[in-house]
C-alpha cells in the first residue's frame, strides 16, 4: 500500500469558492500595457445629433425629454482623436465605488465622475436608482416580464434579441441610444440582455442614473483589449477637456467628420401597423434647428482655420510675394470662366464627329 501522506494539525484540504463571475465585465483582467497599445489603433465612437422632432410619432419623444437627454443627443462639440485616445489612455485613480478617475491631456487635469457629466449635460444623478454597471437582478428570470413589455409578447431569453422583434418604440430608442449613452458592442441588430436590461425600466420611467452609466462605461473601454470596441463619448471627452481649460484652437488636430443629424426613418416602420401620427411641436423643431445650424456653424469655423494656416504657411514660404490685386483676380476667374464655356461647346461637336 502506497503510503499516506502527513497532514499538519490544524490543516484543511477544500476546494476553492467559486466566486460569481459578473456577467457584463471581462473574465480575465486584461494587460494594462496592451490596451494601451491597442488605443492607438481602436476606432472611436461620435455621438449623434438626434433630431427630436422626427420621432413623436411613437412616444420616443416623450421618453427622451423625460430622461432630459436634449443637451446630450444633441451635443454639437467637434471630435478630435489624438486627444480622445489620450484621454483614454491616462485613465488613473479610478475608485470603483463612484465610478470616478482622473485624466489629462497637455497639462490639463481632469477629474471625471457621474456629477460632473450630470452638470455638463444638466442630467439627473438620483442616489437610488437601478445600478446597470453592476446588475442585482436575474434578467433571464424576467423573461416573460421583459420580452412582453419589449416585444408584445413573452417568451424565453437567450444570449441577444433581435432588434426587428422589438415593438417600433423600443426599437427606435435603441437605436438612439445606441448613437449616444451607449458604448457600442457587437451588431446594432442584436441587442445584449444588459441593453434589454436598460429599455425595460426606461419603458417603465423608472430612475436611472445614467451619469454614472457613462462613467462606467470609458473605464470599460480604457480596460477593453478588444481593437474592434470603439473608445466611446468622442464629443463628450472633447466638451470635458474644452470645459477644463483646453483650447482646440492652439492645438494641430484636425477633428472627425460627423455623421448627419439622425432622423426617423421610414425603413423602421414597414412592418408596423399604421398608427395617429401627431405634428411635431414649434419648440421641438426650433430645437433641431438650432442644433443643425450650430454643427454647421463649427464646420465652417474649422474649414476657416484650416485656410488661414494654409495662408499663413505660403506667406512664410513666399514672404516676397505681392498679393492679387482685384482686378487681377477678376480677370483670372473670367478667364476660368471662358476656358470652361469653350469646353463645353467643343463636348457635343466631337460626340456628333
Amino acid at each position: 500500500m502506497p503510503p499516506k501522506k502527513k497532514v499538519k494539525h490544524g490543516s484543511t484540504s477544500t476546494a476553492p469558492e467559486e466566486v460569481p463571475q459578473d456577467p457584463f465585465m471581462p473574465r480575465h483582467p486584461p494587460d494594462e500595457h496592451e490596451c494601451d497599445r491597442l488605443i492607438g489603433k481602436r476606432p472611436i465612437a461620435v455621438e449623434r445629433v438626434i433630431l427630436i422632432a422626427g420621432f413623436e410619432e411613437h412616444g420616443v419623444a416623450e421618453l427622451l425629454e423625460f430622461y432630459k437627454l436634449r443637451p446630450f443627443i444633441q451635443l454639437t462639440q467637434e471630435c478630435y482623436p489624438t486627444p480622445v485616445r489620450a484621454f483614454y489612455s491616462n485613465i488613473r485613480n479610478v475608485d470603483e465605488a463612484k465610478y470616478s478617475f482622473d485624466t489629462s491631456f497637455k497639462g490639463v487635469a481632469v477629474r471625471v465622475s457621474p456629477s460632473l457629466i450630470g452638470r455638463t449635460f444638466s442630467l439627473e444623478t438620483p442616489k437610488k436608482a437601478i445600478n446597470f454597471c453592476i446588475p442585482e437582478i436575474d434578467i433571464k428570470g424576467m423573461s416573460d416580464i421583459i420580452t412582453k413589455e419589449l416585444c408584445g409578447h413573452s417568451f424565453e431569453l437567450g444570449t441577444s434579441v433581435e432588434r426587428t422583434s422589438l415593438l417600433p418604440k423600443y426599437r427606435i430608442l435603441s437605436l438612439i441610444l445606441f448613437h449616444t449613452v451607449l458604448n457600442k458592442k457587437g451588431h446594432l441588430n442584436e441587442l445584449t440582455l444588459y441593453v434589454l436590461h436598460i429599455l425595460f425600466h426606461m419603458a417603465r420611467r423608472h430612475k436611472i442614473n445614467l451619469p454614472a452609466l457613462i462613467c462606467h462605461n470609458m473605464i470599460e473601454a480604457r480596460r477593453s483589449n478588444v481593437s474592434t470596441r470603439a473608445l466611446p463619448y468622442g464629443s463628450t471627452v472633447c466638451l470635458l477637456l474644452q470645459n477644463a481649460g483646453l483650447d482646440f484652437n492652439t492645438l494641430p488636430y484636425e477633428s472627425m467628420p460627423r455623421m448627419q443629424p439622425m432622423r426617423m426613418k421610414q425603413s423602421m416602420d414597414k412592418q408596423t401597423a399604421a398608427s395617429s401620427s401627431r405634428r411635431p411641436t414649434k419648440s421641438s423643431q426650433l430645437g433641431d434647428i438650432y442644433a443643425m445650424c450650430k454643427s454647421m456653424n463649427n464646420q465652417l469655423k474649422l474649414v476657416r482655420q484650416q485656410c488661414d494656416r494654409s495662408i499663413a504657411a505660403w506667406k512664410t514660404l513666399h514672404p516676397d510675394a505681392l498679393p492679387l490685386t482685384p482686378s487681377q483676380t477678376d480677370d483670372e476667374e473670367d478667364g476660368d470662366d471662358d476656358g470652361e464655356d469653350e469646353e463645353e461647346e467643343d463636348a457635343p461637336i466631337d460626340e456628333e464627329e
